[in-house]
């Protein structure tokens, strides 16, 4: 798959999800095409968490089991986390993963935002409709 480029969709998101007295309307035509949208990268950034996660695991039993056996000094599993926590290459892919997660919670929070967006373009109705002593 594709890597996309995550502050390309941020800027995306908050032109997607602005909403003014203009462009109601638009909104409101748009709400299934985002959702379509939002819910594609969803998918497809869960699925890339996933594989990072997997790669993450096996990175983390290749080095248990080298700091447990084949290492100079070798600890004891009890012991292995502490290496294998502070092990540069551990560290880096754990970044990677946890910004991947991040992404994919603001995806799982931007879907929620457009399946209310409805809501949020009626209230908007309902406040104008107010506002003009209606």
């Amino acid at each position: 798959m594709k890597e996309i480029d995550f502050e390309i969709v941020k800027c995306e998101i908050d032109t997607d999800l602005t909403l003014t007295a203009d462009n109601i309307g638009d909104k409101l035509y748009k709400i299934p095409n985002l959702h379509s949208k939002y819910l594609r990268l969803y998918y497809q950034e869960s699925l890339v968490l996933e594989k990072l996660e997997a790669k993450l695991a096996r990175l983390y039993k290749k080095l248990f089991k080298y700091y447990t056996t084949e290492v100079d000094y070798i600890v004891k599993p009890a012991q292995a986390n502490f290496f294998i926590f502070g092990d540069d290459k551990y560290s880096e892919a754990k970044f990677v993963v946890s910004k991947q997660k991040l992404q994919v919670d603001y995806l799982e929070r931007t879907l929620k935002k457009v399946n209310n967006l409805s809501f949020d373009i009626k209230n908007l109705v309902e406040w104008s409709v107010f506002q003009n002593g209606g």
